[in-house]
């Protein structure tokens, strides 16, 4: 492979991951969202091109030797088939498979050119570098100093949208990304990264949200296990089969325990109230969906 045209591709996901965490443009609809759109669709059609140009690539690229390439036309035979049974072709074409289709190639991509430690260690630190930039933009939100002209009956300023638009969508990046700078504070080389935690926990306060931070709440679980577990000294694969099997059992234990809450507190095993029901409601919609169309769908 030609070393500047995979440093070309490596430089273009580090560039992609700002972009995508900080940008927003307040000319669209969606001033948080659609410029990420756009930027990552450019991006994927920039790295499709350069990978073309790859010849002579060694035989560890993502595209060789692997059922990688075979994936990817099934995704988009898939995609093809509902988009043509779809209800509206043109907005299933443009606004869900191409988008698919992109981001593929940017996962695919990104495994082919991240694949030493170093490589793979400097892609986290983007992550986490862009995202406690974000953080920081939230906490401004937060405070009323955005200069940015969001729409303020439309987003909640003061949960800390941030670059996201949405506080929700916040906290679900806000969890991986503590868990990246955890392990990258870790290392001796990226101690910076610790300084970032606290950054992330203020924004997630601000997001006033519960589901990342049960999601973060189990990953921590799943660390504590994994760690006593390569302590005993089993093998990996053993290792990582008790490991899960373990956290699968807490998971259910931590399940009917609120069960059991809820039931004490509402008469009812199931949690309830309005951003529940709302999501009880799209489950059960989206499984009747299923049940009527299980292979075309009603578009992508």
């Amino acid at each position: 492979m030609e070393p500047g045209l995979q440093k070309t591709q490596r430089y273009l996901i580090l560039g992609l991951v700002f972009v995508v965490v900080l940008a927003v443009f307040p000319l669209t609809p969606d001033p948080a969202i659609h410029i990420k759109i756009l930027a990552y669709e450019l991006c994927a059609l920039a790295l499709l091109l350069l990978g073309v140009f790859m010849h002579g690539a060694d035989s560890g690229h993502a595209w060789r030797n692997s059922a990688l390439p075979v994936l990817f036309l099934a995704l988009l035979a898939l995609f093809a088939i509902a988009t043509v049974t779809s209800f509206n072709v043109s907005y299933s074409l443009v606004r869900e498979t191409i988008r698919m289709a992109a981001l593929f190639v940017i996962f695919v991509t990104t495994t082919s050119v991240f694949r030493s430690p170093q490589r793979i260690w400097a892609l986290f630190s983007a992550i986490c570098i862009a995202v406690a930039i974000s953080s920081v933009y939230g906490l401004v939100q937060f405070m009323g100093m955005d200069p940015f002209p969001w729409d303020a009956e439309r987003y909640s300023l003061r949960e800390a949208p941030s670059t996201y638009g949405n506080p929700n969508f916040a906290a679900h990046t806000l969890a991986l990304a503590v868990i990246l700078a955890a392990g990258l504070g870790a290392r001796r080389e990226s101690r910076w990264a610790i300084l970032c935690i606290p950054i992330y926990f203020v924004h997630f306060a601000l997001t006033q949200t519960r589901g990342a931070l049960l999601a973060l709440a189990a990953a921590l679980i799943l660390v504590v296990v994994a760690v006593i577990i390569s302590r005993i000294g089993r093998k990996p694969a053993t290792a990582v089969a008790c490991t899960f099997g373990i956290v699968c059992v807490i998971g259910m234990l931590g399940i009917t325990a609120v069960a059991a809450l809820s039931k004490v507190e509402t008469g009812q095993v199931y949690p309830d109230g309005l951003s529940l029901t709302k999501r009880y409601n799209s489950y059960y919609g989206a499984s009747l969906m299923i049940h009527d169309k299980p292979w075309s769908g009603f578009g992508p």
